[in-house]
């Protein structure tokens, strides 16, 4: 059960990607794929702690963006 909710809750996110900017649109992408902070870090030009910002930033969009569609 715990897996068919893990794909579920991907499947959800995935339908928010185009209400996101482009940059948290991929960000969110490269997270659902799995890639590693640092990697990802590498990718966007970042730091960790910059990353971990945008990445707060993008749990808070996507908790607005998930209470609104309800």
């Amino acid at each position: 059960a715990e897996l068919g909710g893990v794909t579920a809750l991907r499947l959800r996110l995935r339908t928010l990607l185009p209400r996101l900017s482009a940059e948290q649109s991929r960000l969110l992408t490269l997270l659902l794929q799995d890639v590693t902070q640092q990697q990802i870090a590498g990718r966007f030009g970042m730091g960790r702690r910059a990353l971990e910002r945008q990445i707060e930033l993008l749990f808070g969009e996507i908790a607005v963006l998930l209470s609104s569609t309800k």
